[in-house]
């Protein structure tokens, strides 16, 4: 209710009354000792006149009874601050309605990001993102050093939109990791962190459900009708399956081969450069202009990474991607594609050592038959990055 105006509350008019008049001592009030009509053993602080007393506040926290979430327990917060008494503020709440749902239980509508970086069996992968790109060659971003868009297997351009984040090996798989899991070492440019080749496509596909396994995760690929030759000799095998349900690789949850797709969106490093992190192909990339006719070690600080932290998508070996070689299709838009369901040779990528620095560009494509195995031809690996 509201007071007339001029006047005063019953708590000031009561303090005025009992104030000592001039002349006289101070009034003596037993057992409250802060004046407030309330004895000491019913106030809450009887040493503060505009403290909480016990009828109205049991557990003296400050908090009234009816707005108090446990006035027993002076520990547990007032309903202004906690609707749901669950313990957690409601600035901190998200859903502050329900006890049941507490400060790490909020629902934003998206995923988990996964770790921005893992370490691996084979060394370090960093994450690319889910995205969408124009793969193959568009005209004043990918004709250089004398290549036309027109008349090459790097046209139609099309968008593509890949779903799902990814890890990708920061270098190629070296003979370092290759010989760790076992394996004899067939490379014609020996040094352990030197690009493993001369490795058939079979064998890259082998090598990543060893990879896998080393790590308690499930191979991606079944093959059938292999050859006995151990890996690094040479082996062949007439068929494959991915493991994963509905046959796309991009669930598999183990080590595989890029896609085409994930293999340029990856090179592309968020950027819009006709090579592999630059416009200027000896910057990143080895070729044979540069490389004194070898591979060199991964992430040679003589040449620059990409935008995703990745080293020699541009040069040094081609790299093997999961896909059959064809024509890229009309249509505009494609979404996780896998490339041709037709055909028997698998793509490459990337260019390599031996090459002109045009074959870096990160729209070339090349083709090789699986049972093919270079001096000049290596792979990198990729895990699908699911949600934690």
């Amino acid at each position: 209710m509201a007071r007339p105006p001029g006047s005063l509350p019953l708590l000031a008019l009561w303090l005025t009354a009992c104030a000592p008049k001039p002349g006289e001592g101070p009034v003596r009030l037993g057992t409250d000792a802060d004046g407030d009509g309330v004895t000491a053993a019913a106030d809450c602080d009887d040493q503060d006149a505009t403290s909480t007393v016990r009828a109205e506040d049991a557990d003296c926290d400050g908090v009234l009874t009816p707005h108090d979430c446990d006035d027993a327990d002076a520990g547990r917060g007032a309903t202004q601050q906690d609707q749901d008494c669950d313990g957690v503020p409601t600035a901190q709440d998200c859903d502050d309605a329900d006890p049941e749902v507490g400060a790490g239980d909020c629902d934003t509508g998206a995923p988990p990001l996964p770790d921005p970086l893992i370490s691996s069996t084979l060394g370090a992968m960093p994450l690319v993102p889910a995205g969408s790109f124009v793969m193959g060659c568009v005209p004043g971003r990918d004709d250089v050093d004398g290549i036309a868009c027109t008349g090459t297997e790097e046209v139609p351009t099309r968008e593509v939109v890949l779903t799902h984040a990814f890890w990708v090996m920061e270098r190629e798989v070296d003979q370092g990791s290759w010989g760790d899991l076992g394996f004899a070492n067939p490379s014609a440019h020996v040094s352990d962190d030197r690009p493993v080749e001369y490795l058939t496509w079979w064998e890259m596909l082998a090598g990543a459900n060893a990879a896998s396994e080393a790590e308690g995760l499930d191979p991606c690929y079944e093959l059938t009708g292999c050859t006995a030759d151990a890996l690094g000799e040479g082996r062949t095998c007439t068929g494959v399956r991915v493991t994963a349900p509905g046959g796309h690789p991009v669930d598999c949850g183990g080590y595989r081969l890029p896609t085409e797709a994930e293999w340029e969106w990856a090179a592309r490093g968020g950027g819009q450069h006709a090579y592999a992190g630059s416009d200027d192909g000896s910057a990143v990339a080895w070729h044979s202009g540069n490389a004194d006719k070898r591979t060199h070690p991964g992430c040679d600080p003589a040449r620059a990474r990409n935008g995703h932290g990745l080293c020699d998508m541009s040069g040094n070996v081609w790299e093997r991607v999961w896909d059959l070689h064809g024509p890229y299709p009309s249509t505009s838009t494609a979404t996780d594609p896998q490339g041709s369901t037709t055909g028997v040779n698998r793509g490459c990528r990337g260019g390599a050592y031996s090459y002109a620095v045009s074959y870096a560009r990160v729209a070339t494509r090349a083709r090789l038959p699986p049972e093919d195995a270079h001096a000049d031809l290596g792979f990198r690996l990729v895990r699908t990055a699911f949600p934690p």
